[in-house]
């Protein structure tokens, strides 16, 4: 496998791809959140040397969700912007705004900063509190919002923004609906590519502001593809391409396997391999996210297709993702209405594996062993019960509920069915519809099955 790695012509480009020169890498800024800040204020200051004027900065607030209930000034050019503004007794210190790096130095909270905020004269007011991977912190939100609310007060309602990756929402749950949760990628990237002149995120061709600063945005681009996830990112796009022409028997489906188990021994030495190739390790990590994401893409939609009506989800949402499948878990509605819908004895669990095969349990929480002349208790009795010809025929397979291991687990019932023969991708392709089809058609079997023993165990009740 690791002989076949660096020789493979996808790996070696997408390796190509990822070592190409970028400042932020070479410091250590990708996720740097002050860096990123201060580079925002300078983009959203008309009077920055990015010789933008106010471009960015209008692009920035018509995006924006509410920007229908915002009064925008017409002199944009007149807007003062600060990055890392400081708070003081709730109130913002426009005269004492101190590089963030002075408070570092002498050991003074630097938390109680406004990230950016802007002022157009007395008619125009925001604040941005923004975030790469973390929340806020204590009563943060709340602090800031009555500092600029207090600059702001006999003049115009100001603008909140809560600024991450994701677009959440601020977990202080009363500052929830006085902020505006925004994301990087569609509320700065986007317009910040649009304002460049090319949607495809290669600004040198713009001509603003001369090379350095060409190359400066170039480069930031090129960084906030990379930390947002987005499309555009020309090492993603083909790190796409790569996994679904790549099989499991093929020197990256090796790659990715080993990645994905529990032998720390061998990551450990797979990982010292990928460390002497340029880009290598770079390029194994962002092969298995990507294929984690594409596989539980297509494993939740999958579920979607396969799980009607006629099931109850337990706990909603998207399933819960392992390296090798998705797990969704769901009843009939007799089985909710014996058990209820929350912590029930026993349910179906649909595992929607990496080799295109869905695994449907039967799972029985906390099951007793079955032993010779001890009863067990009910329904775990009445579970065993249905171990009749019907239930085997649809089944497949012979009833192990109770049946103790050498590891020291209980069996659990478990059906078997596979798409499409043998599977060889990495990335799961969505099965054909008749495929598909015909396992509905089997869940729907089991469902009958399930819910005329359910009538039996509620005594007839509908």
């Amino acid at each position: 496998m690791i002989e076949g790695i660096p020789t493979h012509p996808g790996f070696a480009k997408l390796c190509e791809a990822l070592s190409v020169f970028n400042p932020f890498d070479v410091l250590g800024l990708e996720t740097y959140e002050l860096r990123h800040t201060k580079t925002l204020a300078w983009l959203l200051d008309p009077k920055g040397s990015h010789d933008l004027g106010t471009a960015f900065l209008e692009r920035f607030l018509a995006g924006l969700p509410d920007r229908q209930s915002m009064a925008l000034p017409a002199n944009l050019d007149l807007a003062r912007v600060f990055s890392e503004l400081p708070v003081k007794d709730r109130t913002l210190r426009l005269g004492d705004a101190l590089p963030p790096e002075a408070s570092e130095a002498t050991g003074k909270d630097s938390s109680k900063r406004i990230d950016v905020y802007m002022q157009v004269e007395s008619a125009f007011f925001l604040a941005i509190e923004a975030k790469i991977g973390a929340d806020e912190h204590g009563n943060q939100l709340e602090h800031y919002r009555q500092a600029v609310e207090k600059q702001a007060v006999g003049r115009s309602a100001p603008t909140l923004l809560y600024l991450t990756l994701d677009g959440a929402q601020p977990t202080q749950a009363d500052e929830r609906q006085r902020w505006t949760a925004i994301n990087w990628r569609d509320h700065v990237l986007a317009p910040l590519q649009a304002t460049l002149g090319n949607a495809q995120g290669r600004p040198q061709d713009a001509g603003h502001g001369g090379s350095s600063v060409t190359h400066f945005l170039a480069d930031y681009v090129t960084t906030l593809q990379k930390v947002t996830g987005s499309r555009d990112y020309a090492p993603r796009l083909l790190a796409e391409e790569i996994l679904t022409q790549e099989t499991y028997d093929g020197p990256l489906g090796a790659m990715i396997g080993v990645l994905h188990s529990r032998n720390a021994a061998a990551k450990a030495r797979l990982q010292l391999q990928l460390k002497g190739l340029k880009g290598g390790q770079e390029a194994a990590n962002l092969l298995q996210s990507i294929e984690s994401e594409l596989r539980a893409r297509t494993c939740n939609a999958l579920a979607g297709m396969l799980v009607s009506d006629e099931w109850v989800r337990i706990g909603g949402g998207a399933g819960r993702q392992s390296a090798d499948s998705t797990k969704i878990d769901f009843m009939t509605r007799k089985m909710a209405l014996l058990m209820g819908a929350v912590n029930p004895q026993f349910f179906f669990r649909l595992d929607i594996r990496r080799t295109n095969t869905i695994e449907l349990k039967l799972f029985f929480e906390n099951p007793e062993v079955a032993e010779p002349g001890k009863p067990l208790s009910s329904p775990q009795q009445d579970l065993m019960g249905w171990s009749d010809d019907e239930w085997s025929a649809l089944m497949k397979t012979s009833w192990n509920l109770g049946q103790a291991f050498a590891n020291g687990g209980v069996g659990q019932k478990m059906a078997v069915v596979t798409f499409g023969g043998v599977s060889t991708t990495i990335v799961r392709k969505m099965p054909a519809a008749e495929d598909i089809e015909r396992v509905r058609a089997w869940l729907a079997k089991i469902v009958c099955f399930v819910d005329r023993k359910m009538d039996a165990m509620l005594g007839g009740a509908a």
